[in-house]
């Protein structure tokens, strides 16, 4: 039985281990391939990281925070935040994800691999629901 400290860990509710999870369904334009990004956050050590993953891919790929820049542009709406987390494949720093929001609304998410210096944009999936899903459509079940 040397599972049961993780197993421990799973049936804890969420709020007990401090740690949010946002998920987002994105699409890329010209290639019309699916990602799933969800991040996390522990508030009482303050670590946050993220996870993406591809259409049809089998793995997810970590991601750790690189950065995040607060801008307040009109005192009275959201602040802008842009966050940038590390792609590590391998155990290097392959490409960075970049995402800007404002309050609910996402207005940029993309990718910038490190070796080819592509950068490919991601706009939001329209069929994803946050409440009628738990994946992205894409995603197999």
């Amino acid at each position: 039985m040397k599972y049961w400290p993780i197993l421990f860990l799973f049936a804890l509710p969420s709020s007990a281990l401090g740690f949010v999870a946002d998920a987002y369904c994105f699409i890329s334009g010209g290639e019309a391939k699916g990602l799933e990004f969800r991040s996390y956050y522990d508030r009482e050590i303050e670590w946050s990281g993220a996870v993406v993953k591809y259409e049809n891919a089998s793995t997810v790929i970590p991601l750790i925070l690189k950065s995040r820049h607060v801008e307040i542009l009109d005192p009275d709406r959201p602040y802008e935040v842009t966050r940038t987390w590390w792609e590590v494949v391998g155990g290097r720093f392959t490409g960075e994800y970049t995402m800007t929001s404002q309050g609910a609304m996402i207005y940029n998410f993309s990718y910038k691999n490190y070796r080819s210096r592509k950068v490919t944009h991601f706009s939001m999936d329209p069929n994803f629901d946050p409440a009628a899903h738990a994946t992205c459509p894409f995603q197999k079940h």
